[in-house]
């Protein structure tokens, strides 16, 4: 009775899905799911693939938030802007060897993250995909490098990342419960490719906390304490 009574949002839903070329199952039940919502659900995935920003991470609030509002004006400006291009759909698609893949994957928690903003708050949407995508293209291009030269600049990229992970943690204070925990999970990945592996140890043991850990109260601990910041003590100290 429901699809019968959303008939026509479905069918223009399933309809957009199937002008991109990317009707299947899995998009077909999401859409049927979202009843009257369908054609703003249809909507939005196609969006996301033709900008080359869909995936699990990226469909999750589609499918689950249904977003109110429409997210194609401001990633159609992105797109035309430039700022969303074929650069930023690779390193977005790109999932590295299998020790980065936790990283990558909090990396596109974040830009999902974006995705879900800009249909309620359209700049700091961008802020958080652009810096989800920015993080990403320089992981990917850092890891592309040879093996000599990525074990000559480790100390730097590292620094560079986790400057340009921090960037817009003022910009973001109105979502910060959220933002913090986002910031959080994507340091602790770092933990997982051995780029702060030894900071992090000397940190939680200095605290006394390394044996009680749990991820939330990991989190909480980065934020009291801040050793993940560029400008950490604990992180110059491992220099050489």
């Amino acid at each position: 009775m429901q699809q019968h009574q959303h008939a026509l949002a479905i069918d223009n839903g399933l309809g957009r899905l199937e002008l991109v070329g990317i009707l299947n199952q899995r998009y077909y039940e999401i859409v049927v799911q979202a009843g009257k919502k369908a054609e703003l659900v249809g909507s939005a995935i196609g969006y996301l693939q033709q900008v080359g920003l869909l995936n699990d991470e990226t469909l999750r609030p589609v499918a689950q938030k249904n977003p109110e509002l429409d997210i194609w004006p401001p990633l159609d400006g992105m797109q035309r802007s430039g700022e969303l291009n074929e650069a930023t759909s690779q390193a977005f698609l790109w999932t590295g060897p299998a020790e980065l893949h936790v990283l990558t994957h909090r990396l596109d928690q974040m830009i999902a993250h974006g995705v879900y903003l800009i249909s309620q708050d359209v700049e700091k949407g961008k802020t958080a995909l652009l810096l989800g995508l920015e993080l990403k293209k320089e992981l990917k291009e850092f890891y592309e490098r040879p093996a000599e030269e990525q074990r000559e600049n480790l100390s730097v990229f590292k620094d560079s990342f986790l400057h340009q992970l921090h960037s817009k943690d003022d910009e973001m204070a109105i979502h910060r419960e959220k933002w913090k925990i986002i910031v959080a999970n994507i340091a602790i990945a770092l933990t997982g490719v051995g780029l702060i592996a030894l900071g992090i140890h000397y940190a939680l043991n200095r605290q006394c906390f390394f044996a009680l850990t749990k991820r939330e109260q990991l989190i909480e601990h980065i934020e009291k304490t801040e050793w993940l910041s560029p400008a950490c003590s604990v992180l110059s100290r491992q220099r050489p």
